[in-house]
């Protein structure tokens, strides 16, 4: 079958666009099965840490995996400053460790001066992957989905909660607002923004020309 594969890779780790972040979705991972010969492995990485998992860190990790497990039974995580996930529907991946992936680089002949036998034994301590679990736990149960971009939206946290802490806190109030209560609340801005833009001169034209911007980007 030509158009299935043994592994497919994604090179995107940036979820913090819609664009991107439909490639990390319950319903882009569904197809990617689809894509897959039985046994088959897709991997994927994202932001993660060694040292201190932020709730919105360990969110953004969670609304994805909470897609995957949905489409595949066994996930192996390798746990670092990214996080590397294997997913397949084969329980084989579960026995992914340093000393196979030694083995198969050294079988291979492959020549790398990353993936040296110390570094490799680093990346797969069992210690990181029950510190990674621990943290999981308390983890969020909502899932990443193209018409719930949850990963977009703990990646704004994320960004906001290091460059602009108060609106992060406005972020995070927000986030429970259901489409109704935005679609009001644009609806109310419009009707004063609209009233205002009435006025002539370029008092009028500054504010007609900023409530376009305002809703293009809101949208």
């Amino acid at each position: 079958d030509l158009d299935k594969y043994d592994v497919i890779m994604l090179g995107f780790s940036n979820q913090s666009e819609l664009s991107t972040n439909r490639l990390f979705t319950e319903e882009f991972f569904a197809l990617v099965l689809k894509k897959l010969y039985r046994g088959g492995i897709v991997a994927f990485w994202v932001p993660g840490s060694t040292a201190y998992l932020s709730n919105h860190m360990r969110d953004l990790n969670a609304c994805i995996l909470n897609g995957v497990k949905i489409n595949f039974p066994n996930i192996r995580v390798i746990p670092g400053d990214i996080n590397i996930y294997l997913a397949s529907d084969s329980p084989q991946i579960m026995g992914v460790d340093a000393q196979l992936i030694q083995q198969r680089i050294s079988a291979r002949g492959i020549k790398s001066f990353t993936l040296v036998k110390g570094y490799v034994e680093y990346k797969f301590q069992q210690r990181l992957l029950d510190w990674f679990s621990e943290n999981m736990l308390r983890a969020t149960d909502k899932i990443n989905r193209d018409f719930a971009p949850w990963a977009v939206f703990e990646n704004l946290l994320i960004w906001n909660r290091v460059f602009s802490p108060s609106f992060a806190g406005f972020l995070e109030k927000m986030q429970e607002a259901t489409l109704r209560y935005w679609l009001l609340f644009i609806a109310m801005l419009s009707m004063i923004l609209g009233a205002i833009t009435f006025r002539k001169g370029p008092a009028g034209q500054k504010v007609r020309l900023l409530y376009c911007i305002f809703s293009a980007g809101f949208f």
